[in-house]
């Protein structure tokens, strides 16, 4: 244990006035780091009782609780006694008259807690809430709980009560009850920020996002001036892709701190996400006025270039980022010449950067893959694919990008093959297994085959969208109208993608649901008003 180190008495202790008092301490030390506890005890307890030292009193006081001796309460009590305004001591009785159900002595002991906190200019509520979760862990949770429960009561106008009493549910998992607690330290004083900031907390972690959000609203509303509580509601609007109302919080922001380079940057990719290349601009060139920050605004800056279609002056600002940006800045600067069909140009590029960071080669691989498929190059892709496969044979996320481009390119044979390639390897890939089945069920009439691979993808992963979408499919391929729908539904609900919303409309309107078909359509191009696969979806089905 951590105290087998030797300490020494004070040199007025009265350890060192006797001969027969010294003589036990040493030989309590020397046990002690031998590890053998119960014999350092014995001498500790007596040298202790004898000499009231507060340094000997803990030593024994803390090895009694290590060992839960029955010498530990009177022990703890004799710490207490001579050092009164010592925390841990108070703590250390607390827990034991916890643990021994006295709940009018551990009352007691928090109220001594309390004011051994104060004194120390700590926060007693959060110290007695500490020693509750420490008894929880022993199994007390109950105790634990009647205990906080009775503190708060009893400084019931106290809102350092409630939060404490929050804080131990919330960590024990009793959410209910915490938020309640929550809420009334909130009702006594709404002028702490650790409230609101654990309230919301507390939501989030319930999956109620919405109330979560407007906790921090009313947050910021009563506090419009804290930055701590500005930055967690625009970080939990940006969560959920709420940009505009994140970007008018930032904007906000900026008019108190106009010069702080961390608002100034997020500020602009907000801005950038929102179009407002104006805004995105005159953020973005005040940040490169701080010289650790002026790669990361050249980077964004050349992207608001690009926004605006200036290609000339995003590669001018591209080209003289540095550092650990760069490659990032490359492949902007590859982007742009494989849009320009300038293909040679874009692959010595990646070439490049590839013997510069040889490390990142895979990821550069397949970065220069995913570009040229957006350029719609497929085959040019498929071959740098296939030569990054010869160098890393062995990588599953090549096998599974090269899988994947060629059904773009129509070949199911060479997606099966990838696929097949990465289960052998990696048994429980869901995302090769659900690929693979998903492509069986579009593309093939092999529907048990696939209906097998996406149930196990589906076990492995029982919420990814993605594969609830490839369950829906291969479902509906096989007739069973009434599943399909509600695999595609709980899809949606999670994530309402295109694909996924053209598949539900597509299956209700085989159900003969039409006007319900029509309306998840509509609902999605109102989101994405040129979703390619919603669409289609139309066009085919409508008469």
């Amino acid at each position: 244990m951590a105290e087998q180190d030797v300490e020494i008495p004070s040199s007025r202790s009265p350890v060192f006035a006797s001969p027969d008092l010294m003589s036990r301490y040493l030989a309590a030390e020397i046990n002690a780091h031998r590890g053998r506890l119960e014999e350092a005890l014995d001498d500790y307890w007596v040298v202790a009782q004898a000499s009231l030292d507060p340094m000997v009193v803990r030593r024994a006081a803390r090895i009694a609780l290590h060992l839960s001796s029955e010498r530990a309460l009177p022990a703890v009590e004799l710490w207490v006694r001579v050092s009164p305004d010592a925390i841990d001591a108070h703590q250390a009785l607390l827990l034991l008259h916890l643990k021994e159900g006295q709940q009018e002595k551990a009352l007691a002991a928090a109220e001594e807690l309390m004011r051994a906190a104060a004194i120390a200019g700590k926060d007693g509520y959060l110290e007695i809430a500490a020693v509750a979760a420490v008894a929880t862990v022993s199994g007390d949770v109950d105790k634990a709980v009647t205990l906080l429960e009775a503190v708060a009561e009893k400084n019931s106008e106290d809102s350092g009560s409630y939060y404490a009493l929050g804080v131990a549910l919330f960590g024990m998992k009793e959410y209910v009850r915490a938020e309640s607690a929550l809420r009334q330290a909130i009702d006594l004083h709404k002028d702490d920020a650790r409230y609101w900031m654990l309230l919301s907390r507390l939501l989030s972690v319930q999956e109620q996002f919405d109330e979560a959000e407007k906790v921090l609203s009313q947050a910021v509303s009563h506090h419009p001036e804290e930055r701590i509580l500005q930055l967690a509601y625009a970080s939990s609007l940006v969560t959920h892709n709420k940009y505009q109302a994140a970007f008018e919080v930032y904007r906000n922001m900026l008019k108190a701190e106009p010069d702080d380079p961390e608002l100034l940057q997020t500020a602009g990719v907000l801005a950038i996400e929102l179009t407002l290349w104006p805004e995105a601009r005159l953020y973005l060139e005040k940040l490169l006025e701080y010289p650790k920050m002026r790669d990361h605004a050249r980077l964004l800056l050349g992207k608001v270039e690009l926004g605006v279609g200036d290609v000339d002056a995003a590669s001018d600002y591209f080209n003289r980022v540095q550092g650990e940006l760069q490659g990032e800045a490359v492949v902007q600067l590859a982007k742009i010449e494989f849009e320009a069909g300038r293909i040679e140009s874009g692959h010595k590029l990646f070439d490049q950067q590839r013997l510069a960071e040889p490390e990142q080669a895979i990821a550069y691989y397949l970065a220069e893959a995913e570009l040229l498929k957006s350029a719609d190059y497929i085959e040019e892709g498929l071959a740098v694919l296939a030569t990054a496969i010869e160098i890393h044979p062995d990588d599953l996320d090549l096998l599974y990008a090269h899988g994947m481009l060629s059904i773009d390119n129509g070949d199911i044979v060479t997606l099966e093959k990838r696929m097949r390639e990465i289960i052998a390897a990696d048994p429980d890939n869901a995302l090769a297994l659900n690929a693979l089945g998903y492509t069986l069920a579009d593309e093939t009439d092999r529907y048990a085959e696939a209906l097998e691979l996406i149930t196990k993808a589906l076990q492995l992963m029982p919420e990814s969208p993605a594969i609830l979408d490839s369950m829906g499919w291969v479902l509906f391929r096989m007739g069973r109208y009434d599943e399909s729908i509600s695999y595609l539904q709980q899809a949606a609900e999670i994530n309402a993608d295109g694909e996924i919303t053209a598949h539900l409309g597509e299956v209700l309107w085989h159900s003969g649901k039409r006007e319900e078909a029509m309306s998840v359509w509509k609902s999605g191009l109102e989101r994405e008003p040129d979703n390619r696969h919603i669409v289609e979806a139309m066009k085919r089905l409508q008469p």
